[in-house]
């Protein structure tokens, strides 16, 4: 969610999580929902761990902002 809050989903709880279960740190998700918003602020991250049989762990994140 931007400082703005326009929300962006990136990953969908409801689709099929088959092969994505075990990322690896190189992943790279991106969205254009935030064109023309200032990126000054605070920015959040909401996480849902979806799939009932395994257990994920977010060990750390980063977001880049191109352009303003």
């Amino acid at each position: 969610t931007s400082p703005s809050s326009t929300k962006s989903i990136i990953l969908n709880v409801n689709n099929s999580l088959d092969g994505l279960i075990d990322f690896d740190g190189t992943e790279v998700f991106l969205s254009n929902a935030f064109y023309g918003e200032n990126s000054v602020g605070s920015w959040k991250i909401k996480l849902i761990d979806g799939k009932a049989s395994t257990t994920g762990q977010l060990v750390s994140w980063k977001i880049n902002v191109i352009g303003h």
